[in-house]
């Protein structure tokens, strides 16, 4: 955060953030069929600095999934630095893997960076519970792999949706495709409003007042 900028403009940042978490909020549970996003609120949208901290999440957001976003982007953060990677401008990650810092198999978690000059200054993440990326069953599993379909941080697009073969695998990996991917499209769609929000503020506002 810049130690010349007023307070008056640090508010108005933080409240246009808030707005713009809370926004993604409700378009995600509007356009969710699961009634676990729907009606349970079992969903998180927010924004975090570029070591993964929450900087403000939406006032409906789950704070549980907003806490454990905020572990699997610092997760994300330290497996870039150690492979030498940098993130890709409108980079689009996702992750389940509790491995990874995720909550588990049905919390899906994508996040995109905000990127300028060459360091990512932020990201934009939503937490979304899917049932049907688990398993049918309450029978006790072996394994994390056995639980469902187990996806670790990977980047699976640039903003604007998850790569086509990415949604198949998905679908064939569920007892309920029609509803996850309709599902994941909302939680995509949400996310791409959170970063169009963010890239308006870091061009009116400037990277250092976000944070």
């Amino acid at each position: 955060m810049s130690d010349d900028v007023r307070p008056g403009l640090l508010l108005d940042v933080r409240a246009q953030m808030e707005e713009a978490a809370c926004a993604m909020d409700a378009t995600l549970r509007q356009g969710a069929s699961s009634a676990a996003i729907g009606r349970h609120g079992a969903s998180a949208a927010g924004f975090y600095g570029p070591t993964g901290s929450l900087i403000i999440g939406g006032r409906e957001s789950h704070p549980l999934l907003l806490e454990v976003a905020s572990e699997a982007l610092a997760v994300l953060v330290r497996q870039q630095g150690a492979a030498g990677q940098s993130f890709e401008p409108k980079g689009l990650y996702w992750t389940n893997d509790a491995r990874c810092g995720a909550a588990g198999i049905e919390e899906l978690l994508l996040a995109v960076p905000v990127v300028r000059e060459g360091r990512a200054i932020c990201f934009v993440a939503v937490t979304a519970t899917h049932p049907a990326l688990g398993r049918a069953t309450l029978a006790p599993a072996e394994s994390l792999r056995q639980e469902g379909l187990v996806l670790p941080w990977t980047r699976v697009s640039r903003v604007g949706g998850i790569r086509g073969e990415l949604m198949d695998l998905l679908a064939a990996n569920s007892e309920e495709p029609t509803g996850l991917l309709e599902d994941v499209r909302a939680q995509v769609h949400s996310l791409l409003m959170g970063e169009g929000s963010v890239q308006r503020l870091v061009d009116s506002q400037g990277p250092a007042d976000l944070t």
